[in-house]
This record gives C-alpha cells, sequence and structure tokens, in this order.
C-alpha cells in the first residue's frame, strides 16, 4: 500500500482499515507471513546489521563523517597552540 504522504490521507487510511474487520485481518495475517510473531523485528535488524553488513558501512560513514565533515570538532582545546605574533 502506498499512500501520500499526508497526515490526513494517512489518518483517513488507517481509520478505514480499523473499521473493515476483513481487510484488517488479511493485511494483519500478511505482516505476520512476512515479519513473523511480535517480537520479530529484532532479528530484522539484527540479520540486517550483520549479514548485510550495514553495520560496518555505518561505523565506515560515521568515521569519514567525523574525520572530514567535522574535523575541528575533534580537536581538543590542549592540542591547538595558539600564537600571536
Amino acid at each position: 500500500m502506498l499512500l501520500k504522504r499526508d497526515p490526513q490521507v494517512i489518518a483517513a487510511e488507517i481509520i478505514s482499515i480499523l473499521g473493515d474487520s476483513e481487510r484488517y485481518q488479511a493485511m494483519s495475517l500478511a505482516g505476520k507471513e512476512r515479519m513473523g510473531e511480535p517480537g520479530a523485528i529484532e532479528d530484522v535488524a539484527k540479520y540486517v546489521l550483520c549479514e548485510l553488513g550495514w553495520k560496518h558501512r555505518h561505523d565506515l560513514y560515521c568515521a569519514l563523517q567525523r574525520r572530514f565533515l567535522y574535523p575541528l570538532e575533534s580537536v581538543k582545546k590542549e592540542e591547538v597552540e595558539v600564537s600571536v605574533e
């Protein structure tokens, strides 16, 4: 299901789903088949992090960001020599 990113549209669709028990049951069943019983999202997150290598990509991105986007923030004031000539 694709919806417009509009809170009113999303709210109306949620109300529509909750008001249609057959549709609600079908969507609930489809979600359980795809995601598993409640709590399965933890397993999905672990799979994405470990098996797909997202953790390594995240760590690399953070390291590059610290090094190149915010290089001065990582420098301690004590490490900077100030001289006035």
